[in-house]
Protein backbone atom coordinates (compact mmCIF):
# COMPACT_ATOMS: atom_id res chain seq x y z
CA UNK A 1 0.00 0.00 0.00
CA UNK A 2 3.25 1.85 0.69
CA UNK A 3 4.39 1.60 -2.28
CA UNK A 4 1.78 2.18 -4.54
CA UNK A 5 1.07 5.94 -2.37
CA UNK A 6 4.31 6.76 -3.10
CA UNK A 7 3.80 5.85 -7.18
CA UNK A 8 0.59 8.37 -6.94
CA UNK A 9 2.53 10.85 -5.57
CA UNK A 10 5.28 10.60 -7.39
CA UNK A 11 2.60 10.35 -10.78
CA UNK A 12 1.05 13.32 -9.13
CA UNK A 13 4.17 15.98 -8.34
CA UNK A 14 5.07 14.96 -12.47
CA UNK A 15 1.59 15.45 -13.33
CA UNK A 16 1.78 19.26 -11.55
CA UNK A 17 5.24 19.92 -13.10
CA UNK A 18 3.91 19.68 -16.75
CA UNK A 19 1.03 21.65 -16.05
CA UNK A 20 2.90 24.33 -14.38
CA UNK A 21 0.76 24.55 -10.94
CA UNK A 22 1.71 24.70 -7.34
CA UNK A 23 0.89 21.25 -5.50
CA UNK A 24 -1.21 22.65 -2.77
CA UNK A 25 -3.42 23.79 -5.51
CA UNK A 26 -6.98 21.82 -5.52
CA UNK A 27 -7.29 20.20 -8.53
CA UNK A 28 -10.59 18.91 -9.80
CA UNK A 29 -10.18 15.59 -11.96
CA UNK A 30 -12.32 12.78 -12.46
CA UNK A 31 -11.09 9.72 -10.67
CA UNK A 32 -9.25 7.18 -12.80
CA UNK A 33 -11.30 4.01 -13.81
CA UNK A 34 -9.00 1.75 -11.87
CA UNK A 35 -6.05 1.88 -9.82
CA UNK A 36 -3.48 0.64 -13.12
CA UNK A 37 -5.17 3.24 -15.45
CA UNK A 38 -3.17 5.68 -13.25
CA UNK A 39 -0.45 3.71 -11.94
CA UNK A 40 0.14 2.26 -15.11
CA UNK A 41 2.29 -0.70 -15.52
CA UNK A 42 4.31 -1.77 -12.81
CA UNK A 43 7.82 -1.24 -14.05
CA UNK A 44 9.66 -2.99 -10.72
CA UNK A 45 7.68 -6.51 -12.18
CA UNK A 46 9.78 -7.88 -15.69
CA UNK A 47 6.90 -9.07 -18.42
CA UNK A 48 7.40 -12.19 -19.46
CA UNK A 49 11.42 -12.32 -19.14
CA UNK A 50 11.20 -15.53 -16.74
CA UNK A 51 14.45 -16.33 -17.48
CA UNK A 52 15.56 -13.38 -15.72
CA UNK A 53 13.35 -13.71 -12.65
CA UNK A 54 13.86 -16.80 -11.46
CA UNK A 55 16.07 -17.99 -12.73
CA UNK A 56 17.24 -20.18 -9.26
CA UNK A 57 13.94 -22.21 -9.26
CA UNK A 58 14.16 -25.77 -11.01
CA UNK A 59 12.46 -26.08 -14.47
CA UNK A 60 9.89 -28.02 -13.19
CA UNK A 61 8.72 -25.88 -10.47
CA UNK A 62 9.23 -22.75 -12.27
CA UNK A 63 6.41 -21.16 -13.91
CA UNK A 64 6.12 -17.52 -16.62
CA UNK A 65 6.07 -14.42 -15.43
CA UNK A 66 2.81 -14.04 -16.53
CA UNK A 67 0.89 -17.04 -15.29
CA UNK A 68 2.16 -16.15 -12.20
CA UNK A 69 0.73 -12.52 -12.87
CA UNK A 70 -1.87 -14.31 -14.30
CA UNK A 71 -2.70 -16.13 -10.68
CA UNK A 72 -1.89 -13.21 -8.71
CA UNK A 73 -4.13 -11.03 -10.73
CA UNK A 74 -7.18 -13.64 -9.62
CA UNK A 75 -5.89 -14.15 -5.87
CA UNK A 76 -7.47 -12.13 -3.07
CA UNK A 77 -4.76 -11.12 -1.31
CA UNK A 78 -1.23 -12.77 -0.33
CA UNK A 79 -2.14 -15.77 1.73
CA UNK A 80 -4.82 -16.44 -1.31
CA UNK A 81 -2.17 -16.41 -4.19
CA UNK A 82 0.29 -18.17 -1.90
CA UNK A 83 -2.46 -20.70 -1.93
CA UNK A 84 -3.23 -20.80 -5.62
CA UNK A 85 0.88 -21.59 -5.72
CA UNK A 86 0.73 -24.36 -3.48
CA UNK A 87 -1.66 -26.27 -5.28
CA UNK A 88 0.76 -25.70 -8.42
CA UNK A 89 4.07 -26.43 -6.64
CA UNK A 90 2.83 -29.27 -4.86
CA UNK A 91 0.16 -30.74 -7.66
CA UNK A 92 0.83 -34.38 -5.85
CA UNK A 93 -0.89 -33.68 -3.31
CA UNK A 94 -3.97 -32.32 -4.86
CA UNK A 95 -5.42 -35.26 -6.58
CA UNK A 96 -8.88 -37.09 -5.58
CA UNK A 97 -7.18 -39.48 -2.80
CA UNK A 98 -7.04 -36.35 -0.32
CA UNK A 99 -3.42 -36.93 -0.26
CA UNK A 100 -3.11 -33.47 0.89
CA UNK A 101 -5.05 -33.75 3.99
CA UNK A 102 -2.26 -35.83 5.91
CA UNK A 103 0.58 -32.69 5.63
CA UNK A 104 0.51 -29.44 6.81
CA UNK A 105 3.42 -26.34 6.28
CA UNK A 106 5.81 -27.07 9.56
CA UNK A 107 3.93 -30.94 9.99
CA UNK A 108 3.79 -32.19 13.63
CA UNK A 109 0.58 -31.68 15.82
CA UNK A 110 -2.09 -34.11 17.04
CA UNK A 111 -2.59 -35.58 13.81
CA UNK A 112 1.06 -35.83 13.40
CA UNK A 113 1.04 -34.65 9.33
CA UNK A 114 4.40 -34.63 7.45
CA UNK A 115 5.94 -31.02 6.53
CA UNK A 116 5.69 -30.05 3.89
CA UNK A 117 8.40 -30.17 1.46
CA UNK A 118 11.13 -27.35 2.97
CA UNK A 119 12.60 -26.74 -0.62
CA UNK A 120 9.41 -26.21 -2.40
CA UNK A 121 8.55 -23.62 0.24
CA UNK A 122 11.29 -21.60 -0.48
CA UNK A 123 10.07 -21.49 -4.56
CA UNK A 124 7.00 -20.95 -2.54
CA UNK A 125 7.85 -17.79 -0.63
CA UNK A 126 10.08 -16.31 -3.71
CA UNK A 127 6.68 -16.20 -6.10
CA UNK A 128 4.69 -14.95 -3.27
CA UNK A 129 7.80 -12.10 -2.33
CA UNK A 130 7.88 -11.27 -5.77
CA UNK A 131 4.52 -9.56 -5.55
CA UNK A 132 4.51 -8.82 -1.78
CA UNK A 133 7.40 -8.22 -0.47
CA UNK A 134 6.40 -6.80 2.41
CA UNK A 135 5.60 -10.35 3.68
CA UNK A 136 9.63 -10.81 4.41
CA UNK A 137 9.37 -10.59 7.77
CA UNK A 138 9.07 -14.09 9.12
CA UNK A 139 6.12 -13.15 11.56
CA UNK A 140 4.12 -11.61 9.02
CA UNK A 141 4.91 -14.96 6.78
CA UNK A 142 3.58 -17.14 9.74
CA UNK A 143 0.59 -15.46 10.70
CA UNK A 144 -0.76 -13.99 7.45
CA UNK A 145 0.28 -16.85 5.24
CA UNK A 146 1.07 -20.36 6.70
CA UNK A 147 -2.90 -20.60 8.21
CA UNK A 148 -4.15 -19.66 4.51
CA UNK A 149 -1.48 -22.84 3.18
CA UNK A 150 -2.70 -25.20 6.10
CA UNK A 151 -6.17 -24.28 4.94
CA UNK A 152 -5.72 -25.09 1.94
CA UNK A 153 -4.47 -28.47 3.27
CA UNK A 154 -7.00 -29.34 5.40
CA UNK A 155 -9.60 -29.37 2.98
CA UNK A 156 -10.44 -32.48 0.60
CA UNK A 157 -11.16 -32.71 -2.89
CA UNK A 158 -14.43 -31.29 -3.78
CA UNK A 159 -16.52 -34.02 -5.96
CA UNK A 160 -17.42 -33.23 -9.91
CA UNK A 161 -20.62 -31.18 -10.20
CA UNK A 162 -21.20 -29.93 -6.21
CA UNK A 163 -20.42 -26.06 -5.79
CA UNK A 164 -19.68 -24.06 -2.61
Amino acid sequence: MDLAMRRMESKLDTVIRILGQPREMNINTSPPASPVDFLGPFPDLPEDSEETTFLDIPAQYRFPVGEIRKIHAHSTGPGNFAKNIVVKIFLELFTSCNVQLGYSYFGGGVLAKKELDPVRKTYLERYVLFFHPELRDQNIWKYSIVPKVNKCLRRGARKAGTEL
